[in-house]
């Protein structure tokens, strides 16, 4: 059975992972993703000056530790250069916790399918939808996804 996903943040990146993976995920909408964990996690600690690099390779020593897993490996952008499944890519350019650089890569990982579209604001925080948007949303999965 054929599905469409639709993630926030952290669950937009995850959906843009899981449909380079899973054959049933037919058209992804994400938004507000990031494009890079490793990139995130330096802008994120940037307040910590030169000690971000260690700080972020402890995280990462923790996530091997504790999960078996590099967290600093999560690369939706990677992910979203893969796919063959258009992608409705949501962002704000005043988002205060995914700067907006991440969609200018993901929307350049995604360029060479002309199916996928791309809404970016000037306006709106982490998290506010504009206005229209679950309209937007529904037209995008009955398109492309039956």
């Amino acid at each position: 059975k054929e599905v469409g996903v639709f993630g926030f943040s952290l669950g937009g990146a995850v959906a843009l992972l899981a449909a380079a993976e899973d054959p049933r995920i037919r058209a992804v909408a994400a938004y507000a993703p990031f494009a890079d964990l490793r990139l995130l996690g330096y802008e994120l600690y940037g307040w910590l000056w030169y000690l971000k690099y260690p700080f972020v390779g402890l995280l990462r020593g923790w996530s091997l530790l504790f999960f078996g897993h590099d967290i600093t490996t999560v690369s939706p952008e990677r992910a979203a250069a893969a796919l063959s499944v258009p992608v409705l890519l949501v962002a704000s350019r005043q988002d205060e916790q995914i700067p907006f650089a991440h969609a200018e890569r993901l929307q350049r990982a995604l360029a060479r399918d002309t199916r996928s579209e791309f809404v970016f604001m000037d306006r709106g925080r982490h998290g506010e939808l504009p206005r229209g948007f679950e309209a937007s949303l529904a037209r995008f999965f009955l398109l492309y996804v039956r």
